[in-house]
């Protein structure tokens, strides 16, 4: 009986924690505020919710149905030397972007294209491959738009996706983590009922600044295919 109470309750806590962490995760920074308010409404009673009318029961809708449906973009903090001219510059910052691959994926993908050393390719943060995400990659190497539109003729249509590159600027030191300021996500909720959307516009009108904490997991927005 000691064994099913502890086996009980330390799953409640842990099925807690994942909701918890999921539905927070996607109230930071996002554009989305179908998103936004939806996650909410889980996290917290109903009753504590204004102006929405949620029924006891979890309202129906999809997630990540499609790629197309999650979109994330970095927002950077650049190098201050940052300029469109390599002279006395040493990396070329590029904007990736991408779907279907892991940015791991692609920092080995263009370390392979431009002849580079894995060392010299930094990213400031890593980004879904369930999705399109776009993000700042630097290279130790001074690139130009024949080569990128080489590398993208190339990996246009891949086995798993694609992958896009742009040309930034140039510097003379690589991006860093910490210069990541953090993510917009642009992000689709399907199979809304017309009269839940119609309140949830009305609930983000009122609550425009709604904010939480970031949890860093595969549980952010869902899984892939709904």
């Amino acid at each position: 009986l000691t064994l099913i109470i502890i086996l009980y309750y330390g799953a409640k806590i842990y099925y807690n924690y994942v909701i918890f962490g999921c539905c927070a995760a996607m109230l930071t920074l996002a554009s989305d505020h179908f998103i936004m308010v939806i996650a909410y409404c889980f996290v917290r009673p109903p009753s504590q919710i204004t102006g929405i009318n949620i029924m006891s029961k979890s309202p129906s809708f999809v997630l990540k149905h499609r790629n197309e449906d999650f979109y994330v973009k970095e927002v950077s903090l650049f190098p201050n030397d940052l300029t469109l001219n390599p002279l006395h510059k040493t990396h070329t910052l590029l904007q990736a972007k991408k779907e279907g691959y892991t940015t791991f994926e692609v920092i080995h993908t263009l370390a392979e294209f431009f002849n580079l050393n894995r060392l010299d390719v930094h990213c400031q943060g890593l980004k879904d491959e369930d999705g399109i995400t776009q993000q700042i990659i630097s290279l130790k190497h001074i690139t130009n738009r024949e080569e990128i539109q080489d590398f993208n003729s190339k990996h246009s249509h891949l086995e798993k996706g694609w992958v896009e590159l742009g040309i930034e600027g140039y510097a003379r030191e690589a991006v860093q983590e910490k210069s990541l300021h953090g993510n917009v996500f642009t992000i689709v909720v399907r199979r809304l009922t017309s009269s839940l959307a119609e309140d949830l516009l009305d609930f983000c009108k009122n609550h425009a600044d709604l904010v939480s904490a970031n949890y860093y997991d595969q549980q952010r927005f869902g899984l892939p295919g709904g």
